[in-house]
């Protein structure tokens, strides 16, 4: 911008010189009858204005006195290692589980500091919270959870084909009791299914092959009996039922975001399919804009 304000400032001083010396070469090039006296008080006070502007644009550090490289990159650093894409794991290090949140998602003590994990490749139906869902096997998923990961160390390896953090600034990892990879786990006994968000992953292959055995294993969720006793739900909580062939609904059909993504899912919906369009961003998640 201060490169723009010189150029314009050149410009203004050789219309300022134009004026004073061939006015009627003002008066060709800009089609202006101007006299020569308003011509040259016009490009003066333009070349003003624009010194002006090339003052105030200049860097502090011209004034008050330039800051080192070695004080930037420090603080470039600093600022870097604040910003939440920045957070990072190490996998020779364990990390302390502080809360098991639900099947497939965990808080951890990091750097002193409570760090929300999601695992990945995996998805678990959703539990209680007040008056939201509960999906079949929510509770049970969640449970087996606690029982695999609370109050233990665990390991967490990240994955270069995943982002660092999802959109809700939960760290994307892969969460390993011993040598156990909890999320193989969960599939491998039928609390959680297979989930692929976008790209393939580094265990991709493993627990699509866990899920198939769960599934013909008829274990976890997968057992005809699963859900027969019926899912505990709030008061107001929708029952996860199939949508009706031939039923076309839109975000305006729902009261809650957990309704809308009950029939989402019960519909087949996943980040590779929208079902009835309710994921604009195609990231498994209906209606983010409902309550």
């Amino acid at each position: 911008m201060q490169v723009l304000f010189v150029l314009l400032l050149l410009a203004s001083l050789a219309g300022l010189g134009l004026s004073l010396i061939r006015p009627q070469l003002l008066h060709r090039l800009l089609k202006l009858e101007w006299s020569r006296k308003r011509l040259a008080a016009a490009f003066g006070i333009a070349s003003i204005f624009f010194v002006i502007l090339i003052a105030n644009a200049s860097p502090k550090g011209s004034v008050q006195g330039v800051v080192s490289d070695s004080q930037q990159k420090d603080s470039q650093s600093q600022a870097e290692s604040t910003m939440p894409d920045k957070i990072q794991t190490s996998e020779s290090q364990l990390y302390s589980v502080v809360k098991v949140v639900d099947g497939d998602t965990i808080d951890i003590s990091l750097d002193n500091k409570i760090q929300r994990v999601r695992l990945i490749g995996l998805d678990t139906p959703e539990i209680v919270d007040s008056d939201s869902l509960v999906e079949c096997f929510g509770p049970e998923a969640s449970n087996k959870a606690k029982e695999l990961m609370s109050g233990k160390k665990v390991k967490l390896e990240a994955d270069s084909s995943q982002d660092n953090l999802d959109k809700y600034n939960r760290l994307l990892r892969y969460v390993f009791v011993g040598d156990l990879n909890v999320s193989k786990e969960m599939i491998r006994l039928g609390y959680a299914e297979e989930y692929t968000y976008n790209k393939p992953y580094k265990y991709q292959g493993e627990f699509k092959q866990a899920e198939a055995e769960a599934i013909a294993a008829e274990r976890g969720m997968w057992a005809d009996e699963a859900c027969d006793s019926g899912t505990q739900t709030g008061s107001s909580a929708p029952v996860l039922t199939p949508p009706i062939t031939g039923q076309d609904r839109d975000c305006g059909d729902f009261k809650t975001q957990a309704e809308a993504q009950a029939y989402f899912k019960a519909g087949g919906g996943s980040p590779s399919y929208n079902f009835d369009r309710l994921d604009g961003d195609h990231d498994g998640v209906a209606c983010e804009s409902l309550p």
